[in-house]
């Protein structure tokens, strides 16, 4: 019985070697379970000068009694730049991506668009209003309140076309967004390869009873 246990099967022993598991780099079968074998990982190569690393970078900082928090690196990582402003619940999003080739023009095309859609607060549109349609009002003045600070400090002769997307990830309905997009997009552009002469900061100062707050909540 032994002799026969080791005798090997006459159809396995003519299938060609890159066919075998052992070749396709799988591991012996145990307990009804077929995995990869475990091979050593390579060495990678070295970074090469010039190369976009894909890392996620976290600030956190106080401004008045609000801990504000800049993040980057973990979404919207192919455009020029791109950074995830939080203060409590509420969570900004800021893209800024600009065109290789230069047209010839003679002004800044520069687009800002500011959006707050309802899954920011949680609440998904009916099916008679699936799209939410235009922008309102308050996007497009809140779009003006990010394009005229930021507009004035691009550099003279530079007329590639620069978008910049605002969007609201999240809202607690303390904080308002407008503010912390502006902020967001700063920093997005100070982080990106644009030439740009920032970076800006914009608060909001609320006055209750004689006193200054910063950054006040909507209740406030």
């Amino acid at each position: 019985m032994a002799s026969m246990a080791r005798r090997a099967h006459p159809l396995l022993s003519n299938i060609p070697h890159f066919l075998t598991w052992r070749s396709l780099g799988f591991r012996t079968i145990c307990c009804g379970r077929l995995g990869f074998a475990t091979q050593s990982q390579p060495d990678p190569d070295p970074v090469v000068a010039g190369t976009k690393v894909l890392e996620t970078f976290r600030e956190e900082f106080e401004i008045g009694s609000r801990l504000i928090s800049f993040e980057t690196g973990k979404i919207a990582r192919f455009a020029n730049g791109s950074v995830v402003m939080g203060m409590d619940e509420t969570k900004v999003l800021s893209t800024v991506a600009s065109a290789k080739g230069d047209a010839v023009r003679d002004f800044l095309p520069l687009t800002v668009d500011y959006q707050e859609k309802q899954f920011a607060q949680g609440v998904i549109p009916n099916t008679f209003m699936r799209r939410e349609g235009a922008p309102k009002e308050r996007e497009l003045l809140c779009g003006r309140i990010i394009d005229r600070p930021i507009r004035p400090l691009f550099p003279a002769g530079f007329y590639h076309e620069v978008q910049v997307m605002a969007s609201v990830l999240s809202s607690d309905g303390t904080q308002d967004p407008d503010v912390m997009a502006a902020n967001a997009t700063s920093a997005a552009l100070m982080l990106s390869d644009i030439p740009w002469g920032g970076p800006i900061g914009v608060i909001r100062i609320g006055r209750i009873s004689g006193k200054f707050i910063v950054n006040p909540t909507m209740d406030e």
